[in-house]
């Protein structure tokens, strides 16, 4: 299946039911074709998780949560990132890491989070 203009021209339904018999996602046998790079969406999508716990946090400040309107989740990364940089830069906390790997930083930031959970269920 891999590459090919013949292989882009398919429909979704195709790849879903390769992915269905060794029971991937879907996404995962459109990167064996070559149409996506699967690490790179993941990247994406757990820097997108990190960026959003960065806004989270600011919008529970009292002071920052009456100051960013809502509309700042819908904006786009580098604008989302910019101003939970800012945010930090400012408060001296680190919400979003300088460089490193998004996918250990988002699991410490899931463990640290069910640690709160737990604790404050004591």
């Amino acid at each position: 299946m891999a590459g090919g203009d013949q292989v882009r021209s398919l429909p979704a339904g195709a790849f879903a039911r390769v992915a269905e018999w060794p029971q991937i996602p879907i996404v995962g046998a459109l990167a064996a074709a070559g149409l996506t790079d699967i690490d790179g969406r993941k990247a994406q999508i757990n820097r997108g998780k990190i960026l959003d716990f960065g806004l989270d946090r600011m919008a529970r400040d009292e002071y920052w949560g009456s100051r960013i309107p809502a509309g700042i989740y819908m904006a786009e990364d580098n604008i989302r990132e910019s101003v939970v940089r800012l945010y930090q830069t400012i408060t001296g906390e680190q919400l979003v890491p300088e460089t490193g790997d998004w996918d250990l930083i988002l699991n410490d930031i899931m463990k640290m989070l069910l640690q709160q959970k737990e604790e404050s269920l004591k």
